[in-house]
């Protein structure tokens, strides 16, 4: 995808029109970026909004540390071990990333 459909898309997120249906790593290109083919790239917005993700129900995500960056980064980047779904923090962590 070029940099005009990716600025097409946030306009639209700024606009409100979004497709629930859409993966969120159409928002969050960097979401899990060494392995395109990983299921977390897959999940959907209407999966997070309704907890129907298969992302832990807790990562103690406060323990490595505060810096904001750092923290964004070790979501995104991190390969979740795939659980059934559950209600998962992950899921509104990476909603408030978008």
């Amino acid at each position: 995808m070029n940099n005009n459909s990716y600025l097409s898309k946030f306009n639209n997120l700024d606009k409100k029109i979004v497709n629930i249906d859409d993966p969120i790593s159409l928002f969050i290109p960097d979401l899990c970026q060494y392995d395109y083919n990983s299921w977390e790239r897959k999940v959907t917005i209407k999966e997070c909004l309704s907890h129907h993700t298969p992302f832990p129900a807790v990562e103690p995500i406060y323990t490595y540390g505060n810096d904001p960056d750092t923290l964004r980064a070790f979501i995104l980047q991190r390969r979740w071990k795939k659980n059934k779904s559950v209600y998962s923090d992950i899921n509104f962590i990476l909603l408030g990333i978008i």
